[in-house]
């Protein structure tokens, strides 16, 4: 079946289709397939298949992929959300980022908070109050002016408030020592051997 308005309006219904259209503004397309397809201009646009659904109106986009376990939506530029068994990421331009997978997991708050963490290595902030980073080797958190390190080879830790004091230890070597603005006091200590410091030079 055929309805035909010339030049604005055109309808033509078969067994295998479905075709409608309003010249300019509007087209629908549909089959027993259930492929599907509308366009409304200025800004609507929706396609459905076997394979996936997609759909877009002005700023806003949405696209599904059953067979894969895929799904996406936005609001551009600002909003952007993915999600799927391997990968899932959402962004809101320009404060906030966090994106998950296998091999990494990222999380950002625009200035204030970082967070990354992958194989081999963890990453954290929150600015300007704490700061940390792991490694298999090295772990290092600082919380304002205290800052503590740790080896994991040598197993020795370092902390203090900084420019105040520091106090080390190793117990693997026996060792610790203890400074004061920096060496204007302090000692040393290892297994075999203890001296003060006085004045960063004069040494007891």
């Amino acid at each position: 079946r055929r309805d035909v308005f010339f030049p604005l309006y055109w309808s033509n219904v078969r067994a295998d289709a479905r075709l409608k259209l309003l010249f300019p503004l509007f087209m629908s397309y549909s089959d027993p397939k259930e492929n599907v397809r509308h366009l409304a201009l200025p800004g609507f646009w929706r396609r459905v298949d076997a394979q996936s659904s997609m759909t877009l109106a002005g700023p806003f986009f949405s696209k599904t992929i059953p067979s894969k376990m895929e799904q996406r939506h936005g609001i551009l530029p600002l909003y952007y959300s993915a999600k799927s068994p391997e990968r899932s990421a959402t962004f809101v331009l320009p404060v906030f980022w966090r994106e998950k997978s296998a091999k990494r997991d990222a999380a950002y708050v625009a200035p204030l908070f970082f967070r990354h963490k992958r194989e081999n290595l963890e990453w954290k902030m929150a600015f300007p109050i704490y700061w940390e980073y792991r490694t298999p080797r090295t772990e290092l958190q600082i919380v304002l002016s205290y800052f503590r390190k740790v080896s994991r080879e040598s197993g020795a830790v370092v902390s203090g408030v900084a420019p105040f004091w520091s106090y080390a230890v190793n117990k693997q070597e026996s060792a610790e020592s203890f400074q004061f603005l920096g060496g204007l006091f302090g000692y040393e200590k290892r297994a075999d051997s203890k001296k003060i410091i006085l004045f960063y030079l004069l040494e007891i």
